[in-house]
């Protein structure tokens, strides 16, 4: 089994927006960004067969 790997971000792109305007705010913007952010793991059977898949698209 081969292990697929992406990253999502579940947040609101507006509270990231005010928190990155001012300077003083961006510091809690990295921190509201990396927390949201996830990764996910999965198995596949047989990950070149994904891999040209996607490719194809």
């Amino acid at each position: 089994m081969d292990r697929v790997t992406r990253w999502e971000w579940h947040g609101n792109i507006i509270i990231l927006v005010v928190l990155c305007c001012t300077v003083v705010l961006l510091p809690a913007g990295v921190v509201y960004f990396m927390s949201r952010l996830l990764k996910i793991e999965e198995a596949v059977k047989d990950a070149s067969a994904l891999s040209a898949f996607l490719e194809k698209k």
